[in-house]
């Protein structure tokens, strides 16, 4: 300890200001950090070394998505349709929100806009060709953090359903009706309230997506008062089809941005690169497409080299994506003009980053020196992010912020949140401990 407080005082007095005289070091099993304050260093531990970073790479791609298509970018789906043949084609470019409220919007329009009947539906979503569709890291689960991508998905590639103790089936989403799909993945569910990916239950050989999508617009457009059979294929926009109708997404990409930062949405942050890829290396969007633009992010933009990031998709899904603690603070810098876009949690502007054996926590914090940017990855079982960032920049007789237990899925308007969109959901966390210097009359915050 004497030896410590000398060394500490030999920093502050030749101007490396130290913010707290904790030792983060003992919550620590395997991993690193590396924190900045007004761009100088004042803590790390292997900065170098890659660590598996989970979700908190979404941070590269939401820089990756900003810079490529802008802010201010508007998906659209479009709408053909042949007077003779009756033929109704949807060309999707996608839209990750496209969802059962807004297509029921667009069956009202198409009738507005005299379309009576459709003898069949071509959906196109050649936009996209993803082999396979699940990303790399996805383990074909029920949940949600684990569903493939499609350039014409809708509601998430998830289905939501309550199943009772009698096996009857209600809809949870007053827009969506109850589609044969989701009758056949409830068939095997417990009973309650879920969503559930659809790729978990293998009810089709094409795409689960397209199904999805199909079943839910033939429905759709017969509440709307139009006649559909019962005909349905992959296939480009048919010859002859003139379009009748555009929808553009509601969101912004910022908004998005915000949205998948905040909840963590695996689904949401695929759809995005992968259309920021074909945008910038031309359509159709593939995984080998996205790896290159982030890629590209990473080596040429920010500088930065095989030996500080690896990457295999924009999620965080995949076990193969590695990074340091010292090419998080490059990105970490890249992205602060956006750095209101993070989910904000005791004081600090943060993304996590969970799964099995992995617990990372990167953001900004203001300090009484100034902005401090940190990053935490820890490869280990003890989920101890937390109590690493107190130990690093909070005073040394603050009680350190607990640590968040996950929630259940959230009834949005849009999307679910952390635990029904993203891997960090599958564990619980622990609680962090008290200081019991000062413990008694605050009170225990929670977060996610």
């Amino acid at each position: 300890m004497r030896i410590q407080f000398i060394l500490l005082s030999f920093l502050c007095f030749f101007g490396v200001q130290t913010i707290a005289v904790a030792n983060p070091n003992r919550y620590i099993d395997y991993g690193g950090y590396l924190v900045e304050v007004n761009g100088q260093t004042i803590a790390s531990l292997r900065p170098d070394e890659r660590f598996i970073p989970a979700s908190s790479i979404k941070v590269l791609s939401a820089l990756t998505i900003l810079r490529t298509l802008g802010e201010n970018y508007r998906f659209t789906t479009v709408f053909y349709y042949d007077q003779n043949t009756k033929i109704l084609s949807v060309k999707g470019s996608g839209d990750p929100f496209l969802t059962s409220e807004v297509l029921a919007q667009a069956a009202a329009q198409l009738r507005e806009k005299g379309v009576r009947h459709v003898s069949r539906l071509v959906l196109d979503d050649s936009a996209f060709a993803l082999t396979p569709e699940l990303p790399d890291g996805s383990e074909n689960s029920l949940q949600p953090y684990d569903a493939g991508n499609s350039a014409l998905a809708v509601n998430f590639n998830t289905v939501v359903f309550r199943k009772d103790r009698k096996g009857q089936l209600f809809q949870e989403d007053p827009n969506t009706p109850l589609l044969p799909i989701t009758r056949e993945l409830a068939a095997g569910a417990s009973t309650g309230s879920q969503r559930i990916n659809i790729y978990s239950g293998g009810t089709v050989a094409v795409s689960p997506a397209l199904r999805l999508t199909a079943e839910l617009l033939i429905s759709l457009l017969r509440q709307a008062g139009i006649e559909v059979e019962d005909s349905a294929r992959r296939s480009r926009v048919a010859a002859g089809s003139q379009p009748i109708l555009t929808i553009e997404s509601e969101q912004t990409v910022r908004e998005m941005v915000r949205s998948f930062l905040k909840y963590s949405t695996n689904f949401v942050a695929n759809q995005l690169v992968l259309a920021a890829a074909a945008h910038r290396f031309g359509a159709p969007a593939t995984w080998e497409k996205e790896k290159m633009l982030l890629e590209a992010t990473a080596y040429q933009q920010l500088a930065l080299s095989p030996r500080d990031l690896q990457i295999q998709e924009g999620s965080g899904l995949s076990r193969h994506t590695h990074v340091s603690p010292q090419a998080m603070l490059v990105i970490l810098r890249a992205f602060e003009p956006w750095k209101e876009l993070l989910p904000e949690k005791f004081d600090s502007l943060v993304k996590t980053g969970t799964m099995t054996g992995v617990h990372c926590l990167i953001g900004y914090k203001d300090t009484p020196r100034g902005l401090a940017r940190f990053a935490i990855l820890l490869n280990q079982d003890r989920n101890t992010r937390w109590e690493v960032l107190h130990a690093l920049l909070d005073p040394p007789d603050e009680k350190p912020a607990p640590v968040a237990k996950s929630k259940a899925i959230a009834k949005g308007k849009y999307i679910a949140k952390a635990k029904a969109t993203s891997k960090s959901g599958t564990k619980k966390k622990a609680k962090s401990k008290p200081d019991t210097k000062k413990v008694a009359a605050k009170k225990k915050k929670k977060t996610r």
